[in-house]
């Protein structure tokens, strides 16, 4: 089965008044249902699409092309434009990346190089990929990650916990990451001043939670079933 996706880029933004000039509104259709958007920094879209037809796409003149077939699992930008992505397969869990110079070619030659051995490990759990507030890029389940001056580094232990990504930075530097597993979640914090380990963070039994954010006051969230939940990172010791 095929879906759509609507794109609409606002352009001409008067923040002030709470105006917009202009709207472009592009219905693009796609191969598979969309897990994920994404924009390049020269302003290309790219989608994660799930399904027999799944794969990584690029979105472009009101259609899609395939830059990768098959079980890709998640997908982010680093600050320098290279894409990166990871793909589940039975037992072989892999790490990807696409130049940024690439990611502007033609797609036809554009040629996704694995780079799962610079990161250690094959990725594990749901291999989900992110970007930090400090530009790292992160992996789940793989002992490295790749820092924004471009140079590998171990990551902060976080003793028998499973291997997680941040998902949110504060205002005071600290990056927070929540893991559930269906019978709990448990909240964790990668301090400013203690950037060797992860931290947990006590919630009460119980409950589930399955987001984590950060607002622009400094305080974290997190959301649920239980409604939500705010914390000010000053007060976690």
């Amino acid at each position: 089965s095929k879906s759509s996706i609507v794109i609409f880029m606002f352009t001409s933004m008067r923040l002030c008044a709470g105006e917009v000039d202009r709207v472009l509104n592009l219905t693009v259709e796609l191969p598979g249902p969309a897990s994920q958007l994404l924009e390049a920094p020269s302003g290309q879209f790219f989608a994660v699409l799930d399904g027999v037809n799944g794969g990584l796409a690029k979105i472009s003149d009101s259609k899609t092309e395939m830059l990768h077939r098959g079980n890709v699992a998640s997908a982010v930008f680093s600050l320098a434009g290279h894409l990166f992505f990871t793909t589940q397969e039975i037992d072989d869990n892999r790490v990807w990346k696409i130049s940024a110079d690439a990611v502007e070619a033609n797609v036809a030659t554009i040629q996704p190089t694995d780079v799962t051995n610079a990161f250690g490990a094959s990725p594990t759990g749901h291999c989900a990929v992110a970007r930090s507030g400090a530009g790292d890029i992160w992996v789940e389940g793989v002992p490295k990650l790749l820092r924004a001056n471009g140079e590998f580094a171990s990551l902060p232990t976080i003793g028998d916990a499973p291997k997680i990504v941040p998902h949110s930075r504060d205002l005071h530097g600290n990056s927070w990451s929540l893991v559930s597993t269906g019978q709990k979640s448990q909240l964790y914090v990668h301090a400013a001043n203690a950037p060797t380990e992860w931290k947990e963070v006590f919630l009460p039994d119980g409950d589930l939670w399955s987001s984590v954010i950060t607002d622009i006051n400094g305080f974290v969230w997190i959301g649920g079933p239980n409604g939500l939940r705010r914390l000010n990172p000053l007060d976690s010791d």
